[in-house]
């Protein structure tokens, strides 16, 4: 951040990146790298392509309708002309529930924004956490802060009349064995109390603490509240002196996984039988990284309890997909594009993963299988799938046992299927669902931060 002077801003000499430019030594470094893998044309692609009309596995029923879920966040930061540390998190998320037969089924190449208009229902949902150097009425804590202010989002924001706390609940029901009994009790299983300086007589802290699903409680070593979001431990990475918008992006991941869940399960116990002709479409990868791992366990959970409901009841599996247009697997694809031909599937096996995608941390935070698509129209898909009927990792620990087969996942050739239909040119690789909820949940950078600006600046004013 540059000084300001009499003389206004202090500036860079244009000669100042010389001495970095011409440096022997630096050059030197970077000779020891080189650019990621181009798609080295010596490496046998053929064994993992399948093209999609020799895949195993139904193609019925269609997919009706779609649901997608995408979120945008912003850290407001500089917030106070006098204390320019000051930082504000702000997010929204938006889901959009497509009727495919209205929107798809017209004549002619493009489909008309009319139609999507008429098809699509959409709901945003915002929200708000603090950041760094905000100080809170109640607690002195800035993590603190954080962690209440998370819990009251869970609790006010709902899905089909259902808080997020209660999906929350519902989705610990189907992690581990030690979740679950506690969830079967309406308590969240929170593993080490969020206190730092947690001790007891023999100097450590409280674990598997109990909490309701619906309110806070004491910890039973040093009286800390501790919030059912605590099993998230989002607030481990939070920084009460600087940026924050990492542990924001985390939650915001969490809260969309949780929502698209918590709508299907709502139409479990609403309408079942239409769970089949549904696709759920999440924007990003079927993962939780970092803190929040430890939540994929009881996601995949949910989709294999939705799963086995709808079997006992003889009727179809819905399609569940993540979808990632950005990071490294897609920039891989994109360099192998030329050898990979139009509606064909490439499966990733370990070994894949591990020494061209440089892969280390799949089974400690994937609950879905990653796969390569390039569709019928030439759109460069990564997918996850989840492996829905199963009680495995779909990367197990064990080294020697692969699960990249196609045949483990017995929504994959109507998932492609539904890919095929929903591509749009809108973006590069983009499908009509998700730039939807994209549309809606999106800031618009130069607009929303100047808004953003004056509601924390004219709302936090009043407030002190």
């Amino acid at each position: 951040m540059p000084y300001h002077t009499s003389r206004g801003f202090e500036r860079a000499s244009k000669l100042g990146h010389v001495p970095t430019a011409e440096n022997p030594e630096i050059a030197a470094k970077l000779g020891l790298y080189r650019q990621p893998d181009d798609g080295d044309d010596s490496y046998s692609l053929d064994p993992l392509l399948t093209r999609t009309d020799e895949l195993v596995g139904p193609t019925e029923p269609l997919v009706a309708f779609a649901v997608a879920i995408d979120g945008s966040s912003h850290e407001y930061q500089e917030a106070f002309d006098r204390f320019p540390s000051t930082r504000v998190l702000y997010f929204q998320v938006a889901g959009v529930f497509c009727d495919l037969r209205e929107m798809l089924q017209q004549q002619g190449p493009f489909v008309s924004p009319a139609r999507i208009a008429d098809a699509v229902e959409q709901d945003v949902i915002p929200g708000f956490l603090p950041s760094s150097h905000l100080e809170h009425a109640v607690y002195d804590d800035p993590a603190t802060a954080f962690r209440a202010e998370l819990f009251s989002f869970f609790a006010e924001k709902q899905v089909n009349d259902r808080p997020l706390t209660m999906i929350l609940l519902r989705v610990q029901r189907q992690a581990t064995p030690e979740d679950a009994a506690a969830a079967a009790r309406d308590m969240i299983r929170v593993r080490r109390c969020p206190n730092p300086d947690c001790a007891d007589a023999a100097g450590e802290p409280a674990t598997d603490v109990l909490v309701p699903a619906i309110a806070a409680a004491d910890c039973p070593v040093c009286g800390t509240p501790v919030w059912p979001t605590d099993v998230l431990r989002l607030h481990e990475a939070f920084n009460p002196e600087g940026s924050n918008l990492e542990v924001l992006g985390r939650a915001l991941s969490a809260i969309e996984h949780l929502i698209v869940a918590g709508v299907a399960l709502t139409i479990l116990d609403d309408a079942p039988a239409m769970l089949p002709e549904c696709a759920f479409i999440v924007d990003g990868p079927l993962a939780k990284f970092g803190e929040t791992a430890p939540l994929r366990l009881g996601l995949l959970g949910v989709w294999r309890y939705i799963a086995r409901k709808l079997l006992e009841n003889d009727l179809a599996l819905p399609v569940v997909v993540g979808i990632e247009k950005t990071g490294y697997a897609a920039d891989h694809l994109r360099a192998l594009r030329v050898r990979i031909p139009n509606g064909t599937l490439m499966r990733l096996p370990d070994s894949y993963l591990t020494e061209r995608l440089k892969t280390t941390s799949w089974k400690e935070t994937y609950y879905g299988r990653k796969f390569f698509y390039v569709s019928n129209v030439g759109q460069e898909l990564v997918i996850t799938v989840p492996p829905l009927t199963t009680d495995w990792s779909p990367y197990p620990s064990d080294a020697q046992t692969d699960r990249s087969d196609s045949v483990h996942y017995p929504t994959l050739k109507r998932t492609l299927a539904l890919l095929d239909e929903i591509g749009t040119q809108l973006y590069d690789n983009a499908l009509i669902p998700v730039a939807l909820a994209h549309s809606f949940a999106a800031y618009p950078l130069t607009t929303s931060t100047q808004v953003l600006r004056l509601l924390t600046e004219q709302t936090l004013g009043r407030s002190t």
